[in-house]
């Protein structure tokens, strides 16, 4: 190795000496990009001694960036937010895996999460108004907009959360319907499809109310919404025979499927809502914005390192998914993976205007809401 270089091997200087000399010199962003790329050095074409080092240099580089953080990093004062979620998305975003298991990411963005609250459907959306929580999501979209009519100057998005139809259609094992096919012969027979559904408004309820569009029908006719309050009662309902199915995302159906208790017929990205559709935002309040600028931009962050986590350390968050609940969702191994390919999140949450637009079309279009105020009244980046 060069004689410029901190060589462990060679014992000129210790691991811990080295770490603290080039952390107390580095005095910018490209410095320490030149540091860290001339430690990982380039195994291509080394000897087996060689080899050996630079997987040293390898370790030593993960503890510098640690120690650089902590040397150029100034300290934040973290400021106290109240966080709530929607059950639904507890069941199927892995960021809350993440956030759950590394807590301290949230403090490294200065936040102090005071307050953690799982609750069911629509609950979320009315403990915002209430002042209950500070930011809810990622919510639904579609349950966004169908209460936005009634607090205009309240509610705001401020940050997409992912892109994509992730929702299929599983009916019981049993039902006679395998196909799109199957159940919209059976509506212009004059047969009628009973769903499950959560609460009003949510997920459920709005690809409930999509799928009848697609068969042809409508809510009330070819389909009809049974509203049985979360997943366990829904599946519960299902397995009675008192519903063919339900709509959800569909890690939730995969896994139902491999214990042989449903069957996917459906999955809605099949449908061409395309990357123009946002299934879940991130909500908070206008005097929220107004009041506490900071604290939205710094949950922003923190929630973008979140995405982070997730896109970059693959084996961990699978880690995640397949350990046994409360710490993970219990998935095989085999569905943990379909959904990280499938689950693209959002990482830079841009101003898509075309997006919302097509949302706010399919919202009214469908039933969900009869009409919403102007998009420039419900989503902003002011706080930024």
């Amino acid at each position: 190795m060069a004689s410029n270089s901190f060589t462990l091997r060679k014992g000129k200087m210790n691991r811990r000496e080295a770490i603290s000399k080039v952390a107390v010199g580095i005095a910018g962003t490209a410095v320490v990009a030149g540091a860290l790329g001339y430690l990982a050095g380039t195994v291509a074409g080394r000897g087996p001694e060689q080899r050996q080092v630079i997987t040293i240099d390898r370790t030593l580089t993960r503890t510098l960036t640690q120690e650089i953080t902590r040397t150029v990093t100034p300290t934040v004062t973290p400021v106290d937010l109240r966080w709530g979620l929607v059950e639904g998305a507890r069941s199927a975003v892995p960021m809350f895996l993440i956030y759950e298991d590394r807590t301290n990411i949230a403090t490294r963005n200065g936040l102090n999460v005071a307050d953690y609250q799982v609750l069911r459907g629509a609950e979320g959306l009315k403990a915002l108004i209430e002042k209950r929580i500070d930011v809810l999501g990622p919510e639904p979209i579609m349950q966004f907009l169908s209460v936005i009519s009634q607090a205009p100057d309240v509610l705001r998005i401020v940050h997409f959360s992912d892109v994509g139809m992730q929702v299929s259609v599983a009916l019981r094992p049993d039902s006679p319907y395998s196909s799109l096919e199957d159940m919209r012969a059976a509506v212009k027979a004059g047969r009628r499809i009973v769903l499950g559904g959560s609460t009003a408004g949510s997920l459920s309820h709005s690809y409930a109310i999509l799928l009848a569009r697609i068969l042809g029908t409508r809510i009330g006719e070819g389909v009809q919404v049974v509203f049985l309050g979360d997943l366990t009662a829904i599946t519960a309902a299902m397995e009675r025979g008192e519903v063919e199915g339900f709509a959800w995302v569909s890690s939730v159906h995969w896994r139902l499927e491999e214990q042989r208790r449903a069957k996917v017929v459906f999955y809605f990205k099949d449908y061409g809502g395309g990357t123009l559709w946002h299934e879940r935002v991130l909500v908070t309040r206008e005097d929220v914005i107004r009041e506490r600028p900071e604290t939205i931009a710094r949950f922003i962050r923190f929630y973008r390192d979140l995405i982070r986590v997730y896109e970059t350390e693959r084996d961990y968050v699978i880690s995640l998914m397949t350990s046994p609940a409360p710490k993970g969702y219990g998935f095989s191994r085999g569905i943990a993976d379909k959904w990280y390919t499938l689950y693209r999140p959002n990482y830079v949450g841009a101003p898509i205007i075309e997006a919302l637009q097509s949302a706010r079309e399919m919202a009214i279009d469908s039933g969900v809401t009869r009409e919403t105020p102007p998009i420039d009244r419900w989503y902003t980046t002011s706080f930024l």
